[in-house]
């Protein structure tokens, strides 16, 4: 889902995808991304150390991390240790589970509330 909201009319449309997808959500809901790279358990989930590298740096890096996971899974079929979104008790999963609902609903509210075309795919406007 969240792809597919970076399909715009921008000079980037047609860059690597995951440099649209990156770019898009860094520009659409940065104060949220920030939100999930403060949580406690970032460097953990993400396995991305924070040092003394900037906000920007962090968000476009975990967001690399997020659509790697999604793609990683699409296109070269489930992990080993793939046990779904609604199975586990593993604190790290469920942790991570929780920081992709919050990136989603952040994703879904941001998009909506966004001087954004609605006629995004319509033929005459993409």
């Amino acid at each position: 889902m969240a792809e597919c909201l970076t399909t715009l009319r921008t000079p980037w449309r047609d860059s690597k995808l995951t440099k649209r997808f990156v770019e898009f959500f860094d520009a659409l809901m940065p104060d949220e991304l920030d939100q999930m790279v403060a949580h406690g358990n970032f460097e953990t989930v993400f396995g991305i150390r924070r040092g003394t590298r900037t906000a920007r740096a962090l968000r476009r890096e975990m967001l690399k991390q997020i659509y790697e996971y999604r793609s990683g899974n699409l296109h070269a079929g489930l992990r080993p240790s793939y046990r779904g979104f609604a199975s586990g008790f593993d604190t790290g999963e469920n942790i991570r589970r929780a920081l992709f609902a919050d990136f989603a609903e952040g994703a879904i509210l941001r998009y909506l509330s966004s001087p954004r075309s609605s006629l995004v795919g319509h033929p005459n406007y993409s």
